[in-house]
């Protein structure tokens, strides 16, 4: 699902003509776009498997600071007691200053994402929720709404569950990683952050 689909999906709901481009003029597109932006970065923000990857942020030699890029929204750093971020910078969150080492500050980022770039469940979950805003806002007529608030939820249903697979998977391949490399005596090891523990 693109953008331009989105957007001609929800158009003639409104009343409106399917347009070829995103820049033509028509006041229904300039009102879905920043419906699809807010609840696109909305989803974004709580952080899937999809939008999060690890991150070492350096610091800059000029200013000294240690900076997020415009398209994190959120960085947890591996160590919170020794870094956390403030607005778009990395303090030391006993001092509030600029962290004093000069090491790279390892940590996980959630990226934001262009709707396009979206797996398919959290495209349509951004849709429909956008839909609902949307055609609430102009019409105001429920019983459409209720069906696409519906299926927005279902989407956002298949989203959660397509998370806690994939998050499962990663638990289970590193229980039977830790399996294997117990060796034969049949301990199972698990790591704890720092080394491993025989359970």
């Amino acid at each position: 699902m693109n953008l331009l689909e989105s957007v001609n999906a929800i158009l003639p709901k409104l009343g409106e003509d399917k347009v070829t481009s995103l820049d033509e003029p028509n006041s229904s597109v300039g009102v879905i776009l920043p419906l699809i932006k807010i609840h696109r970065r909305a989803l974004l923000e709580m952080g899937w498997s999809f939008n999060s990857i690890p991150l070492k942020l350096y610091k800059n030699i000029v200013n000294g600071e240690y900076r997020v890029p415009e398209n994190v929204l959120h960085f947890y750093p591996d160590d919170p007691n020794k870094a956390r971020l403030f607005g778009r910078k990395i303090i030391d969150p006993t001092t509030g200053d600029n962290p004093a080492s000069d090491s790279p500050i390892p940590g996980y980022a959630c990226v934001d994402m262009e709707f396009g770039d979206l797996p398919e469940n959290a495209a349509r979950y951004v849709f429909y929720s956008a839909a609902c805003e949307a055609f609430n806002d102009t019409l105001g007529a429920q019983g459409e709404l209720a069906q696409w608030q519906q299926n927005a939820l279902s989407a956002f249903a298949s989203l959660t569950q397509a998370e806690q697979r994939s998050n499962n998977f990663t638990e289970r391949r590193s229980y039977e990683r830790a399996r294997i490399l117990s060796g034969v005596g049949g301990n199972v090891l698990m790591w704890n952050g720092s080394n491993y523990d025989v359970i």
